[in-house]
Order: structure tokens, then sequence, then C-alpha cells
């Protein structure tokens, strides 16, 4: 599943781009063919809504609060947070030749990966 925010132009990080029962619906029938589901998010809400449908792990996760974070806990949801590329992306920015937006949503969204990584301690793939 895919949630989209940081690198369209209309789009918020924040915001999940599916209803958690769409989820959960996406997640059962992925379950019942046996294979794992994997959610691209950002944003706390979508996050947090992932995991309660079931999914196997988060990729990303930069934007999560207490509570996404205890959720991922509470379910056993795997967590990909994909340091180095943020790390990467704010140290070569500027050279970069990427739109003003997404250089203004980088810098927006980008500090707080790794404190929040800091502050969780989640299951390990």
């Amino acid at each position: 599943m895919r949630y989209r925010g940081r690198t369209f132009k209309r789009d918020d990080p924040n915001a999940s781009q599916y209803t958690l029962e769409e989820m959960k619906a996406i997640v059962a029938d992925a379950h019942r063919l046996g294979r794992r589901v994997a959610a691209h998010a950002h944003g706390a809400e979508g996050v947090r809504w992932a995991s309660e449908a079931g999914v196997d792990s988060i990729e990303h996760g930069h934007l999560m609060d207490d509570a996404a974070i205890a959720t991922l806990k509470k379910n056993g949801t795997y967590l990909v947070p994909t340091l180095f590329l943020t790390e990467y992306m704010q140290a070569n920015l500027e050279r970069s030749n990427v739109p003003e937006f997404f250089k203004n949503k980088r810098c927006a969204t980008s500090p707080r990966p790794r404190k929040s990584t800091q502050r969780r301690r989640l299951p390990r793939a």
C-alpha cells in the first residue's frame, strides 16, 4: 500500500490515502493469499491505520507521533525507517535538480526521522 505526500505538490504527507476499512480489505486479501503487506507511510494517522489494519511493516514513518509508535508496538508491526536516504537528500538537496516545492517539503519533514527513530524500540525485521 502506498501513501503519497512528500513528493507530490498538492499532497499532505500527514494525510492517509486510504480509509481504515480499505486498508483492512487490502491486508485481509493479501494475507489470504499468503502475502505480506508493507505500507509506504509517513504521517502518524496513516501509520496507525495501517498497523491497525494488520500490515506487516511500515516503510518510512517519518512523521509518526507517540500514539503511532505505541500502535506499532501493540500490533508487532515492523518499521523500516529509511534513514540513509533522508540524510543523503538533506545533505545534497541544494545541488539537486528537484522542484522548489519538493525542497520545501523535504526541509519541513526531514529533521524528524532520526528524532522519532530514537524514541522508539520496535520489533526488528
